[in-house]
């Protein structure tokens, strides 16, 4: 309920797309079986920090932050100051005691693996990482490609596709799973994909007018 109430009333950045994007989280974990190579601490986590990863957004992206001379810009150095404000506020709401959700955690080294995934992942969801996520993603392929083929023909992931593939850096998966929930609304039914177009430039567009307004160059 925390969680809820801290998500502002956006056109898109708002609980529904946290909703959605947790959703789809979830269906990427069942459809990949990641419980294979994930260990229940990093899937807990990965779902909380998808449920929280825009908890807060005020509707504006990070360039107007930083052109604005925002406080959340101020803040962070200009290093994403909306990701990092989700973070930081995502673990404020669980210090909580009516929110602690990681409490269930009976040592304090799987509340720091938590908390690392947390943090790494809702870091990721700045789409300045976008092409260095794609381009990662693009050499792991051209790397393993005959693993990857084979990995396609079964159902369940091969041993070679656990240990070279998603085992050597399990992290940047956990990343790519959130990268690719919060920026999936193109891959949904038609009729979904619009509803979820027309919110998110309806965000862009009071962005636009806002930063006319202010005679700072429009950047949607």
């Amino acid at each position: 309920r925390k969680v809820m109430d801290a998500y502002l009333q956006k056109p898109y950045h708002n609980y529904k797309h946290a909703c959605d994007a947790c959703h789809t989280v979830y269906r990427l974990m069942c459809e990949t079986q990641a419980k294979r190579v994930m260990s229940d601490v990093e899937q807990y986590a990965l779902l909380v920090a998808a449920l929280c990863h825009d908890v807060g957004h005020p509707g504006k992206n990070n360039q107007f932050l930083t052109q604005t001379g925002d406080e959340l810009a101020l803040r962070y150095n200009d290093q994403s100051p909306l990701e990092n404000m989700h973070c930081a506020l995502l673990f404020k709401i669980c210090a909580d005691p009516s929110a602690q959700v990681f409490k269930i955690f009976a040592m304090d080294s799987e509340y720091r693996v938590a908390r690392s995934v947390c943090i790494s992942v809702i870091l990721h969801t700045d789409m300045i990482h976008h092409a260095d996520m794609v381009k990662r993603l693009t050499a792991v392929y051209e790397m393993h490609s005959e693993i990857c083929h084979a990995q396609a023909e079964e159902l369940v992931a091969t041993p070679e596709f656990e240990r070279e593939i998603v085992g050597k850096d399990k992290m940047f998966w956990l990343e790519l799973f959130m990268h690719y929930a919060d920026i999936s609304n193109p891959t949904k039914p038609f009729h979904l994909c619009r509803v979820w177009a027309q919110w998110c430039l309806a965000e862009m567009f009071e962005q636009g007018d806002e930063e006319k307004r202010l005679g700072i160059p429009v950047g949607l």
